[in-house]
């Protein structure tokens, strides 16, 4: 029961870094790319222990894998993970960074896509972000 109460305050934490760092992205007084890259990686390092740079660079299966082995997620953390790195897609096509953009929203429209696979709901929200990644040529 314990090990199980300490693993849902964990699974809690993790969503609750994740909705600060989409708060920090997206709120009025941005602080610069660098800085909310490296807000973004230093929290989910720090959560999942494996840089955020980094899982970018495996390979799609490496990646959902080393997602699912961590035990630290569940649906609304695989959402809000997903939507971070949408908006850290979005930030690299303001500074024309379009090479880091793509992966960014591969592994954004990856997310979403198990999802779409592993929820009994749909989600309009999720479909609408699936189409936007498509328009930029990413599927």
């Amino acid at each position: 029961m314990e090990k199980r109460d300490y693993l849902e305050s964990q699974i809690e934490q993790l969503g609750l870094v994740l909705k600060n760092i989409i708060g920090f992205l997206i709120g009025k007084k941005s602080p610069g790319l660098e800085t909310s890259k490296q807000l973004a990686s230093l929290a989910l390092k720090a959560e999942l222990g494996f840089d955020p740079d980094e899982a970018v660079m495996l390979g799609d299966d490496d990646f959902l894998q080393r997602l699912i082995d961590t035990g630290k997620f569940n649906e609304g953390n695989y959402e809000k993970l997903a939507d971070v790195l949408y908006l850290m897609a979005q930030e690299q096509l303001q500074t024309e960074n379009r090479g880091e953009a793509k992966q960014l929203f591969n592994k954004s429209l990856l997310l979403y896509r198990y999802l779409e696979r592993t929820e009994k709901k749909y989600s309009f929200y999720r479909n609408s972000r699936i189409v936007a990644i498509q328009s930029y040529g990413v599927n």
